[in-house]
């Protein structure tokens, strides 16, 4: 799985990924190509921005999804999961715009690893993880 293939299953999932990768194709325009890193990153924002109507199927999808991309993806993929979105989802929590305990049971094993990993190495505790 390519960042490419990842966010384009994540916008058959829901219609505001597909809306986030369009505005940051359109930033993104006169100086391309996207960085992988902004592009997986704003699907991150999506989470921590839609997370108050995404149900509890529609979050097992997203979170699937990404355990998939952090098992299967290439290997542009697996950092940008993992440090574009997970890592940024976890800073939301630790800034307070993000409840990391609302998805924490959805994490597949290598996501909950990469973030336990992540608090471990930065010195910080995600609460909720």
């Amino acid at each position: 799985m390519t960042p490419l293939n990842f966010v384009s299953k994540l916008s058959l999932i829901d219609q505001e990924f597909k809306h986030a990768a369009n505005e940051v194709y359109k930033e993104w325009a006169d100086d391309p190509p996207v960085p992988v890193c902004i592009l997986v990153g704003a699907m991150g924002d999506v989470i921590r921005d839609e997370l108050h109507r995404f149900d509890d199927k529609l979050l097992s999808r997203i979170f699937e999804l990404i355990e998939d991309a952090l098992v299967q993806g290439d290997d542009h993929t697996k950092d940008a999961v993992a440090t574009c979105l997970l890592e940024n989802l976890q800073n939301y929590a630790s800034g307070g715009t993000f409840d990391f305990g609302k998805v924490s049971r959805f994490l597949g094993n290598k996501s909950r690893c990469f973030c336990k990993a992540w608090d471990k190495f930065s010195g910080i505790y995600t609460t909720g993880l």
